[in-house]
């Protein structure tokens, strides 16, 4: 049964593996993964998860706005043998498990809003995404190794660039998250733009707009 946590307890004091205590559903931190969600019509997706037990993990990434779905926070039953297995030995410490999902249970509810502009230096960044982690976001960066915006100190040169999803708590209203987000991103070098967010807010959109248009995003 998929909700037999006892046995799952079980087992994994067998094979001495870590374990929270109690007797409901495991959440204690491991390792980082990858999960494959199929949908209805049999195609498939894998997103970036965090194990949180022998056989549960909880997905980490953020999807666009537009999805119907939102799969931050998503906790899901996997399958106990990983899809890759056979990639192990020859990918060594840069294998990462990938787990097909038996089942998806409901995670915490959040609105999602998106962050562009001038991406920040390494602490900065850590700072910020350590942050709102803290606070229960969910912090996003598309993987888009070569997105460039432009240098505004600098005409006809470039930076490089960073766009975000962030996923905030629903109970937070839009004005909160604005608050929010230009407290914590008050130290980086560049501000960041986000017009939909500031819009929703009824606060600073012009500037936001004018932000957009000095960086060319």
């Amino acid at each position: 049964c998929l909700d037999d946590w006892t046995l799952v307890r079980e087992l994994a004091t067998r094979l001495e593996l870590p374990m929270s205590d109690g007797d409901g559903p495991i959440d204690i931190p491991m390792e980082f993964c990858q999960v494959v969600l199929t949908d209805e019509n049999g195609g498939f997706r894998q997103f970036a998860a965090l194990r949180s037990g022998p056989v549960t993990a909880r997905i980490l990434e953020v999807s666009h706005p537009s999805e119907d779905e939102q799969v931050f926070d998503l906790n899901v039953i996997v399958a106990a043998t990983p899809l890759n297995l056979d990639d192990r030995e020859r990918l060594g410490n840069e294998w990462v498990p990938v787990f097909g999902v038996v089942e998806t249970r409901p995670g915490r509810e959040s609105n999602v809003w998106m962050l562009d502009g001038p991406g920040p230096t390494m602490d900065a960044w850590n700072g910020f995404r350590q942050t709102l982690q803290d606070d229960g976001w969910g912090v996003w960066a598309a993987p888009r190794d070569d997105y460039e915006v432009a240098d505004p100190n600098q005409p006809g040169e470039f930076v490089l660039g960073i766009f975000l999803y962030i996923a905030a708590p629903a109970a937070l209203s839009p004005a909160e998250v604005h608050e929010r987000l230009s407290e914590v991103t008050a130290s980086f070098e560049h501000p960041l733009a986000w017009p939909d967010l500031a819009e929703a807010a009824g606060v600073d959109h012009a500037a936001h707009l004018e932000l957009a248009a000095k960086y060319d995003l």
